[in-house]
């Protein structure tokens, strides 16, 4: 990420879960709330690329930089095609050592923080 973006962390920061450099002038007023029946997938208007093992994302709409920890990748990775966030969370819960109510909220969070930030496409039909 670039020395001149300014970044905060979401409260996804823990070692085992995702979490998400973010441009401090970005709002984090929540747009769609986010649920585990939600469809979640990459917005399409995104440049990624893997550094080692995090992921740098630009987004084209607000021109900011993005920066995702190794867990937050995964996450990224597995989203790359549409899919619930229930779905999500049984196989983050394969590949990591969590419980499924710490992996669920850290998850959510860090789903929302995308969605808030317009990198998530959230499908407003299963959103409760």
């Amino acid at each position: 990420m670039p020395a001149s973006v300014i970044g905060i962390k979401t409260a996804c920061q823990q070692p085992r879960f995702g979490s998400i450099d973010t441009p401090i002038f970005v709002s984090h007023m929540p747009k769609t709330a986010i649920n585990l029946a939600s469809l979640v997938a990459q917005s399409p208007d995104l440049v990624s690329t893997r550094i080692e093992d995090q992921t740098a994302l630009m987004s084209i709409a607000n021109g900011a930089y993005y920066g995702m920890d190794q867990v937050g990748t995964r996450v990224w990775e597995l989203i790359a095609r549409r899919q619930a966030v229930s779905a999500l969370v049984d196989q983050l819960l394969t590949e990591f050592e969590v419980d499924r109510t710490t992996c669920e909220q850290h998850v959510l969070a860090f789903l929302q923080n995308l969605a808030d930030s317009d990198l998530l496409m959230v499908d407003d039909a299963s959103v409760a």
